[in-house]
């Protein structure tokens, strides 16, 4: 009985995972083994240490808070640490024309906010809009010239200040999966986007709008801020308006697919090299 005893001991501990907490006693280590709480892996499948590590500290974590006499092991629990930070910036661009400040986050925590006042009503729309289908945390402030000269300088210093925000956010791009495509329908319009954020810029648009106006908005702005975008986050960006017949639509199309082409190309992807380029760099 006694050997018998010793010996499920000996196997249990000969069988025990190398990266358990070592205050964790043999009970709660076959509970651990055994229980498959949401959201986890079995510890008994091929992974990499520290994987392991952290699939531990959530298991841990989640039978502490189903029994608080589970303890909490100090030192042998693996945090997040190593958890890719947040991706933010904070740019401001301050001119004789305008006084812009965007803040981005590409990562937001829950749904993102976005809060755009330009002072150009359809402009802000649409910002709302990329920000929505780029899954951004967005705010836009802009004091400019628009009593004097209209609403130009606004438009092009927000794109200015947008893509340097968005470069500074990325950079190194590291992890990221670089190439992102959309193509977005607006009622009768379609609108094609592709972006390579691979540090080389270009810009090309193909637009042929119905109305020369929506609102206090110009359609030829909406190229000229997905231009000034581009420039200043060193992207590549190809939009094309393949049909539509109502300027609103079609002009919303084009920044919806541009968006969504963003939200493509940021995304982290660990399982990548760490900069997907062969130049190991961009």
């Amino acid at each position: 009985m006694g050997d018998g005893v010793r010996a499920a001991g000996a196997s249990r501990r000969k069988n025990r995972c190398p990266c358990l907490p070592k205050e964790a006693s043999f009970g709660e280590t076959f509970e651990w083994a055994t229980r498959r709480p949401p959201y986890s892996t079995s510890l008994g499948q091929s992974c990499s240490l520290r994987a392991r590590r952290l699939n531990v500290a959530r298991r841990v974590r989640y039978l502490h808070s189903r029994s608080p006499a589970f303890p909490l092991p100090r030192s042998s629990v693996p945090r997040d640490d190593d958890a890719p930070a947040p991706r933010t910036a904070e740019v401001r661009r301050a001119t004789g024309e305008t006084d812009v400040t965007v803040r981005l986050g590409l990562d937001p925590e829950g749904p993102p906010e976005h809060e755009c006042a330009t002072g150009v009503g359809f402009f802000d729309h649409m910002l709302d809009a990329l920000a929505r289908h780029g899954g951004f945390a967005l705010e836009v402030r802009c004091d400019g010239d628009r009593d004097r000269t209209g609403p130009h300088h606004t438009i092009e210093d927000t794109g200015i200040a947008l893509g340097q925000a968005l470069d500074e956010a990325l950079g190194e791009k590291a992890y990221v999966a670089r190439y992102g495509d959309a193509h977005i329908p607006m009622d009768e319009a379609l609108a094609r986007a592709v972006v390579d954020l691979s540090g080389r810029v270009h810009f090309s648009c193909e637009a042929d709008f119905a109305r020369e106006r929506v609102g206090d908005f110009a359609t030829e702005m909406a190229p000229h801020f997905w231009h000034s975008l581009a420039e200043h986050a060193r992207l590549t960006l190809h939009l094309d308006l393949l049909k539509g017949e109502n300027a609103h639509h079609q002009v919303e199309a084009l920044f919806k697919a541009g968006a969504r082409a963003l939200r493509e190309a940021v995304a982290r992807d660990v399982g990548r090299d760490r900069v997907p380029s062969t130049k190991e760099t961009f």
